[in-house]
C-alpha cells in the first residue's frame, strides 16, 4: 500500500535556514547601535548631572563657596566628587557604573565672570593630575605659646593662619583673620596690623591678612600677661544677593579655627598679711616679740629662696628701730599661703609697733616682687623701765623723819621707796635684800604713774636693801642699795674677878660693837674709848677706894648698859652672881628661837661658902638645890618641851562689851611713843615692848586715830580665861 505524505525537501530546508540567517544578522546589527547609543547618552547624563549637583552643591554649601581668582575677569571653584557624595548630592552608584569615565578624585570645574557672577563654564576634570584651582579642607589656625609649661609673669603668643591651595597666583581679597580674647585675658599686640572694626565686641579683632608669599602663612605676635582664653579663626566673606529685592549682604564662612589655653601667667604682686592672733603677751620686756605671718600669691606661690629679711624693718610710732634684729622661722608646704612667724629681737621703746616690708623684701616664682606695704600689729609696746629710787629716814614719832646715813643706829628706820613712769602706771613693788630677787612683789590696788611705798624696820638688824618696781607691762626697776644696821640690843658687862680694889671686867657686844666704858663712884664722868668697835673687850681696874662704883659702858649705836659692883674690905664676905643664856656657841638676843636656850649662873662668894642655888622665873626662890664652896657655876637647858617660859600669848573671843569711857585716843603717827611709854609703865622689859610694837605697829600706825585700852588681869581672867 503507498502511502500519502506532505513536507519539505531538503533543499527546500536548506534555502530556508538561509534567508533566515541573512535576517537575523540585519536586525543583531541594528539592536547593537542602539545599545551603544544609549549607553553614551546614559554617561552623558551621568557627567552632567554630577556638573548641575557640583554648582548645587556651591549654591547651598557656604563654606566651600570660596572662588579663587586669577589675573583677570574669572574665578574658579573645583568640587571633588567625593565631596557631592559623601554630602548625598550624587550616589555612589553612578561612579560605580561609570568607573570607566568616572571617580572619585576627580573634580567639577566651574568658571564664571567675576563681575556678574555668571557661570560661563563646567567641565569634567578628568585627568587627577592636572592643576585645579581650590583650597583643601586643610585650611590652619593655631597657637603657638612661649614657656609654655613655666611659671611667668608674661608670654609671648604665636596666632598662625594658613590656607592651603594649588594655585599660587590666586587673589585673597576676601579673606579675614580672626582672634577674641576671653575669660578676661590681658594681651598686648606687638605686629601692626589693619584692624577691621568689628560689631562683635570689644575683645573681638578682625584683620586683613596678607597671603602674599608662597607660604600662604599670616602670624600675630601677642604679649599676654594673664591667664585665658585665645580664640582665632579664619574667615572667608562671600557677598550674596537676594533674588528678589537685589539686597547684598556679606556672609562670614569659617575656614578653620582654633582654642588656646593660656595658663601658668602670674602678673599679680605677691602679698603680705597679718595672721589674727592675740599679741597681748607677744613680746617680753627685754624687747623679743614674734609675730605669725602669711606671705600670699595664689597662682606661681612665694619663692621661699628670696625672702631679704633685711628689708623687713620693725616701725615703732612710725618710726624705723635701730639695732633691732630680726629673724623668719617658717614651717608651711603651701607656698601659695606660706605661713612664717618674724621673730624681733632687742626693740626698745614706747609706741605701736608697725612692720614695714619694703620693695623687694619677697618674689614669687614668676619674679614678681611686693609693693612696699606696712602691717600695723596693734601692739603697744613698752620697753622703758621704770624709775625706783630710795632713801632712809629716821623713824621717830610715828613720823619719817631727817636722813639717814647708813651707820649704826639704836632707832628704828624708816624706807621710802618711790617709783615714777613717763608712759604707763606703776603695778608693783617690793623691798627686799637682793637686786635680782623679784618673787615678793606687792601688787598695787590703784596703779599710778608716781608710786611711793615705806617700810619700818624697828628691830636689830644688819642688811642692804633694794626697792624694786614693776610696770604693767612688766618692766622692772630696781634702786639703789641702801645699808641699814639696826643695834636695840644692850651690851653687856660681866665682872669677872674681883681681888681687894682689883676687879676684872668683860664688855660684850654682838652688833654694833663697843664703843666707850665708864668706872666712876658717880653716873657721869669721863668716858674710856674702846678702839676699833670689837665686840668683846675684857680689863682690869683698880679702883682707888672701897665702896660702890658705876660702871657704864656704849655699844656704837648708842645703847647703854649700866651695872654697879661694891668693892668692899677682903675681910667681909661678898657674892658676886651672873646669868647668862645662850643658842649653841652664840649669846641668845631675846628672840624667838627654834633652838634649845642654855641657862649658865656663875656665883662667887669672897668670905664664906654657898651653901645652895636655883634657877627661877621669878625674883626669889622657894627651893634651893644643896651646894658646898666658894665659887659655882651651873646651867640650865630649855627646849620646847619646857613648862617655863618668859611670856606667854594666846587668842580669845572677845564677848566683853567695850568701855568707851576709859582708855586712850591717840592719833596714827604716835601710836609707838605712845606704846613705848604705856608698856614701860605696864612693867614690860624692853624685848617685850619691841615685840609688841613690831607686830601691833603695821595695823596701827597707818590709822589716823586709835583707841587703844589695856584690859586688866581680872577682865582677863573674866572674859579669855
Amino acid at each position: 500500500m503507498r502511502l500519502n505524505r506532505k513536507g519539505f525537501t531538503l533543499i527546500e530546508l536548506l534555502a530556508t535556514i538561509t534567508i533566515l540567517a541573512v535576517v537575523s544578522s540585519i536586525t543583531v546589527g541594528i539592536v547593537n547601535s542602539n545599545i551603544t547609543s544609549a549607553k553614551e547618552k546614559s554617561k552623558n547624563l551621568t557627567i552632567s548631572n554630577v556638573e548641575k549637583q557640583a554648582y548645587n552643591y556651591i549654591l547651598e554649601n557656604i563654606n566651600p563657596s570660596i572662588w579663587l581668582g586669577k589675573n583677570g575677569n574669572k574665578e574658579y571653584q573645583c568640587i571633588q566628587i567625593k565631596k557631592l557624595i559623601d554630602a548625598g548630592y550624587i550616589k555612589q552608584t553612578d561612579i560605580n557604573n561609570n568607573r570607566d569615565i568616572l571617580s572619585e578624585s576627580m573634580y567639577i570645574q566651574i568658571e564664571r565672570d567675576k563681575s556678574t557672577k555668571t557661570i560661563t563654564k563646567q567641565e569634567l576634570v578628568r585627568d587627577e593630575t592636572l592643576s585645579c584651582p581650590y583650597v583643601s579642607n586643610n585650611n590652619i589656625v593655631n597657637c603657638t605659646i612661649s614657656q609654655n609649661d613655666e611659671w611667668t609673669n608674661s608670654k609671648d603668643v604665636t596666632l598662625l593662619y594658613k590656607i592651603s591651595s594649588n594655585n599660587d597666583d590666586m587673589i585673597y581679597d576676601n579673606y579675614i583673620g580672626q582672634f577674641e580674647l576671653l575669660n578676661n585675658i590681658n594681651a598686648t599686640i606687638i605686629d601692626n596690623l589693619t584692624y577691621i572694626p568689628s560689631d562683635e565686641g570689644e575683645n573681638v579683632f578682625n584683620f586683613t591678612p596678607n597671603f602674599s608669599d608662597t607660604s600662604n602663612i599670616v602670624n600675630v605676635h601677642l604679649k599676654v600677661t594673664s591667664n585665658g582664653i585665645i580664640s582665632s579663626k579664619l574667615l572667608y566673606n562671600l557677598d550674596v544677593s537676594d533674588t528678589i529685592s537685589g539686597k547684598k549682604s556679606t556672609v562670614s564662612t569659617e575656614l578653620a579655627s582654633s582654642v588656646c589655653h593660656i595658663n601658668k601667667i602670674d602678673s599679680v604682686l605677691p602679698s603680705v598679711e597679718l595672721i589674727d592672733s592675740d599679741y597681748e603677751d607677744a613680746y617680753d620686756t627685754l624687747g623679743n616679740i614674734t609675730i605669725p605671718i602669711v606671705f600670699k600669691d595664689n597662682e606661681s606661690g612665694i619663692d621661699i629662696n628670696k625672702i631679704d629679711k633685711s628689708n623687713i624693718v620693725p616701725l615703732l610710732n612710725n618710726n624705723e628701730i635701730n639695732k633691732t634684729s630680726i629673724n623668719l622661722l617658717c614651717d608651711s608646704n603651701n607656698i601659695n599661703i606660706y605661713q612664717c612667724s618674724i621673730v624681733i629681737s632687742n626693740i626698745k621703746g614706747v609706741g605701736n609697733l608697725s612692720l614695714k616690708f619694703k620693695k623687694s623684701s619677697f618674689y614669687d616664682r614668676t619674679g614678681n616682687t611686693n609693693e612696699e606695704t606696712v602691717l600695723n600689729t596693734n601692739i603697744l609696746i613698752d620697753t622703758d623701765s621704770p624709775n625706783a629710787s630710795l632713801i632712809a629716814k629716821y623713824y621717830v614719832d610715828g613720823n619719817c623723819q631727817g636722813s639717814y646715813d647708813g651707820s649704826w643706829t639704836n632707832s628704828s628706820i624708816c624706807l621710802e621707796g618711790t617709783a615714777t613712769k613717763s608712759t604707763g602706771t606703776i603695778n608693783m613693788y617690793s623691798f627686799n635684800n637682793s637686786s635680782t630677787d623679784f618673787s615678793d612683789l606687792i601688787l598695787i590696788d590703784n596703779p599710778v604713774s608716781t608710786f611711793t611705798a615705806y617700810k619700818y624696820l624697828v628691830s636689830t638688824l644688819s642688811k642692804e636693801f633694794y626697792f624694786h618696781a614693776m610696770d604693767y607691762s612688766g618692766n622692772m626697776s630696781t634702786s639703789n642699795k641702801i645699808n641699814v644696821m639696826i643695834d636695840k640690843k644692850i651690851p653687856k658687862i660681866t665682872v669677872e674677878n674681883q681681888e681687894n680694889k682689883n676687879i676684872t671686867i668683860k664688855f660684850e657686844d654682838n652688833n654694833s660693837g663697843l664703843k666707850e666704858y665708864l668706872i666712876s663712884t658717880s653716873e657721869t664722868g669721863k668716858y674710856m674709848s674702846i678702839s676699833g668697835s670689837p665686840k668683846e673687850k675684857t680689863i682690869s681696874y683698880t679702883v682707888p677706894n672701897y665702896g660702890k662704883y658705876y660702871i657704864i659702858v656704849h655699844d656704837v649705836a648708842g645703847n647703854e648698859k649700866k651695872t654697879t659692883v661694891t668693892i668692899n674690905d677682903s675681910t667681909q664676905n661678898i657674892i658676886d652672881i651672873n646669868l647668862n643664856a645662850t643658842v649653841g656657841n652664840n649669846d641668845y638676843d631675846g628672840n624667838w628661837t627654834n633652838q634649845n636656850v642654855v641657862l649658865t649662873g656663875i656665883a662667887s662668894s669672897s668670905k664664906d661658902n654657898i651653901v645652895g642655888y636655883c634657877f627661877s622665873t621669878t625674883s626669889y626662890c622657894s627651893s634651893f638645890t644643896e651646894y658646898s664652896g666658894l665659887n659655882i657655876t651651873k646651867t640650865k637647858t630649855l627646849d620646847n618641851t619646857n613648862k617655863t617660859y618668859y611670856a606667854l600669848y594666846w587668842e580669845a573671843i572677845d564677848n566683853s562689851e567695850i568701855n568707851m569711857n576709859e582708855g586712850f585716843i591717840v592719833e596714827g603717827k604716835d601710836t609707838v611713843k605712845f606704846l613705848e611709854e604705856k608698856l614701860e609703865y605696864l612693867g614690860l622689859n624692853e624685848r617685850e615692848i619691841n615685840q609688841f610694837i613690831i607686830y601691833w605697829i603695821d595695823k596701827l600706825e597707818n590709822n589716823k586715830y586709835n583707841y587703844i585700852r589695856f584690859r586688866c588681869l581680872e577682865e582677863v581672867n573674866k572674859y579669855m580665861p
